[in-house]
This record gives structure tokens, C-alpha cells and sequence, in this order.
């Protein structure tokens, strides 16, 4: 696991639903199994229990069942095609499995796509947008991947911003925004001021700002 650890996403958001959760590797093989029609739907009781507890039950009465005491493989036909049967069908299940999966995208459910952002929740834009947009773009701007893209890293000015929440881009609807014409601008101020602090402009400012009082 230290060689090539497990990938952390973010946090589970139960309004994301064409967010489809990707089992650890070493359960990709039943996951897969699940995936065939004899183990699905009607008779996913066999391809959750009867099949893997067969298998795993074969497994542990190998010992018994092959009670020679020949220490070669091939003088062990039962333990040895056991096993052999028992590594190859998961190889195999993990293998379909993780070819199936589309890795770029997954990397976008990573917690190292969070942008690295302070999120200022006194500033009156935040609450404007906590009622309109989190629930779609996430607590931090970050988005969700299939649902709505991140708020970071934008090319839209605060008069493009206001103009995409009433009338929409892309898959995103229009009229998502209910609010006064002041609230709006103050969600464009929290949103362009989120990403000026994300390019280190925000920061800029605040430093010549301190210098310039300090000169006076």
C-alpha cells in the first residue's frame, strides 16, 4: 500500500447523482462478478453469496479434501487446481473491471482537485451562495465531477458571472438564481474574489496595500 497507495476522493455528496463510487481494487472482482447477468438483478443472491462462498469455501477445504503429503504441485492436483482456478477468475474479474473504469475522470473526484482556496464565509456573497450554488458546485468552489464544474480557476468577469447565473451556459440551466439584483453582485464579488485569492492577486493586493500604509 506504501507503493502505490489507495486514492483519497472528496467527500461523498448525496446531490451528486451521476457520481458512481469505485470499489477498492481488491473488491473489484465480486464487483464485476455482479455485472453478469446469472449474478444480477433477480439472482444477485448468487453472485454475492452462493458463488464467493463457494469459492472461498473450496478454498478452505482444500486442505482436507487433498490430504497427501507429496509437497509438489502437480502431486496435489486438487489444492493446485483450487488455487490455481481461485487466482485466475480474480485476475481475470479485477482485470475486466479496471479496464472498464475511465481513470481521467476518476482523477477528477481526487481531493488533490480541490482547489487550494480559502473560502472567506463572512463575506456577504458567501451566504448568496450557499442558497444558490453549493449544492451543485460544492463548499469550497470546487464542483462536482458530472454535475457542475468548478468555480476556480474561471475566465468570467463579475458582469459574466451574473449574466451566466440568470441565463445559464452550457448544461446549466437559466433562472437558477433567486435573489435580489444586490445579492447577485455580491455573488459575482465572492466568486471573483475566490478567484483572484486561488491566481495569488488577492494576495498581491493585500501586500501592496500593507506596504503603503507602512510608507505612510
Amino acid at each position: 500500500m506504501a507503493a502505490a497507495p489507495s486514492p483519497l476522493e472528496q467527500q461523498a455528496d448525496p446531490n451528486n447523482s451521476s457520481y458512481i463510487p469505485l470499489p477498492d481494487w481488491y473488491f473489484l472482482f465480486l464487483y464485476e462478478l455482479l455485472k453478469y447477468e446469472f449474478a444480477a438483478a433477480e439472482y444477485v443472491v448468487i453472485g454475492t453469496v452462493i458463488i464467493p462462498g463457494l469459492g472461498f469455501g473450496a478454498l478452505l477445504l482444500a486442505p482436507f479434501l487433498d490430504t497427501g503429503t507429496e509437497r509438489r504441485p502437480s502431486k496435489r492436483p486438487i489444492t493446485t487446481g483450487l488455487m490455481l482456478l481461485g487466482i485466475i477468475a480474480t485476475v481475470w474479474l479485477t482485470y475486466k473491471s479496471a479496464a472498464h473504469v475511465d481513470w481521467e475522470e476518476r482523477a477528477k473526484y481526487s481531493v488533490e482537485a480541490v482547489p487550494d482556496v480559502e473560502i472567506d464565509e463572512e463575506h456577504p456573497g458567501y451566504e448568496v451562495y450557499a442558497n444558490n450554488c453549493l449544492s451543485c458546485h460544492g463548499d469550497s468552489l470546487q464542483g462536482n465531477p458530472g454535475m457542475a464544474p468548478t468555480l476556480v480557476g474561471i475566465p468570467y468577469n463579475a458582469e459574466q458571472i451574473k449574466d451566466i447565473a440568470k441565463n445559464g451556459i452550457g448544461e446549466m440551466p437559466a433562472n437558477q438564481f433567486s435573489g435580489t439584483e444586490e445579492e447577485l453582485n455580491q455573488l459575482a464579488e465572492f466568486i471573483v474574489s475566490t478567484n483572484k485569492q486561488a491566481s495569488g492577486e488577492g494576495e498581491g493586493e493585500g501586500e501592496s496595500e500593507g506596504s503603503e500604509e507602512g510608507s505612510h
